[in-house]
């Protein structure tokens, strides 16, 4: 029994039994097509029928039928050509096929049927490597890559997952995007080795502060959507295909989540080793300020990549992407006020408190500097919000949050100014 999707197209399957096609019901014909063959051909029909067969048009014809010794009625048991300048040839044996075997069971008096047919062309018994059989194994397959998905045996789900991609079904070979099952490599890959792959190492469990995942990992995830990136391009007379719009979503979010979690995981041993060693605040805060800047970098070469992108069509048009952008931007503009700040946790960069404790160990042109860079990204942010509302996503309450930040950034600049 078939427990998941299959890996085929619907077009490499075969849908119809001989028994369901001989109780499918026939198509319906037009009434005037029915009046017709239910009437029977008058007499003056068959003698235009009879006159017609009995006195061929072409007068070449009957002249060597004449000349043959042939009655023009005979004409139909001349055999074809090359005859007479080569003798006839023997009718052509008919093979005895498996379609052929199960038709002459169908005819019986009471009908046969094999019961494990899947189509009218498959073997009967199912002997030898049929469609039928290979749909079983890559059924099978698929069983055996989720349920080592569910066990966070990874090592073993690559194997399986490798396995498919070989297989073949009538000649061509399986494509990852079917039922979108294209994720999953990216899955296997992201978690083969970590701490959270349970094959290699039933006993390591992730803490809290460890990411699930290895670096190496998230590179292989990475590398994984930039080959499907550039095997999969767009087309437009594909416009529904899965394409590289579905995948370069799927790597920055990836990209995205993995900058931010370490950051934060990073930030909470941080924290942790402080309060077991107690140490003083002037020794943890070149550590917190090293972790904020290295996600601010790591959030730049997000934002510098989606900005090559996001100038080519059909990419300068495609909503999510532009969506992902400002977001990215809320995130910028948050990080750049927080290389300012010293503490630690939570940061409270939109309250009256935490300004003017910056205002307090800052410099006014470093605190201009940074409120200037915030702003900045906060206008590349609306930009994108706007765009993607423009092409078809509903964002309103990202655009009036946004704008309100740049009311807050832009009331604040003008205040340092003044002093």
């Amino acid at each position: 029994m078939q427990h998941f999707a299959p890996q085929t197209q619907p077009a490499q399957e075969t849908t119809y039994s001989l028994r369901s096609r001989q109780y499918r019901k026939p198509a319906r014909r037009r009434l005037d097509d029915e009046d017709e063959a239910s009437s029977p051909p008058s007499d003056a029909q068959l003698d235009a029928q009879s006159d017609s067969s009995d006195h061929p048009s072409d007068s070449e014809q009957a002249a060597q039928l004449r000349v043959a010794g042939l009655l023009p009625r005979d004409a139909a048991e001349i055999p074809p050509k090359p005859f007479p300048h080569a003798p006839a040839r023997p009718p052509a044996r008919e093979r005895l096929t498996s379609a052929k075997i199960r038709e002459c069971l169908a005819e019986l008096d009471p009908p046969l049927f094999a019961v494990d047919a899947t189509s009218k062309g498959g073997p009967v018994g199912g002997t030898g490597p049929t469609p039928e059989l290979r749909q079983r194994h890559l059924g099978v397959l698929t069983t055996v890559l989720h349920r080592c998905l569910l066990e966070h045996d990874y090592l073993r789900a690559g194997r399986a997952w490798g396995l498919i991609l070989r297989s073949q079904i009538a000649g061509a070979p399986i494509d990852p995007r079917n039922h979108r099952r294209w994720g999953i490599g990216a899955e296997i890959l992201l978690n083969r080795g970590g701490p959270s792959d349970t094959g290699t190492n039933p006993a390591s469990t992730p803490s809290e502060t460890e990411l699930p995942y290895s670096e190496t990992g998230f590179e292989r995830a990475k590398a994984y959507y930039e080959r499907l990136i550039v095997q999969f391009p767009n087309r437009k007379n594909a416009a529904r295909a899965v394409d590289n719009l579905t995948f370069y979503p799927a790597m920055f979010s990836l990209w995205i989540y993995d900058a931010s979690e370490r950051s934060k995981r990073a930030k909470r041993r941080l924290q942790e080793d402080g309060d077991a060693e107690d140490l003083p605040v002037d020794d943890i805060l070149p550590q917190a300020a090293a972790i904020v800047a290295e996600e601010l970098a790591q959030a730049r070469q997000i934002a510098d990549r989606m900005d090559q992108l996001l100038t080519s069509p059909p990419f300068d048009k495609f909503a999510p992407l532009l969506h992902l952008r400002g977001n990215v931007g809320l995130w910028l503009s948050d990080l750049v006020l927080q290389t300012g700040k010293e503490q630690l946790g939570e940061s409270k960069i939109w309250e009256d408190e935490s300004m003017e404790e910056d205002r307090e160990t800052e410099t006014h042109p470093e605190q201009l500097r940074r409120l200037a860079e915030s702003q900045r990204e906060l206008r590349q942010a609306n930009d994108s919000f706007n765009r993607a509302q423009t092409y078809g996503d509903q964002i309103i309450s990202e655009i009036t949050s946004t704008e309100a930040r740049l009311e807050e950034i832009s009331s604040r600049i003008a205040h340092l100014q003044g002093t």
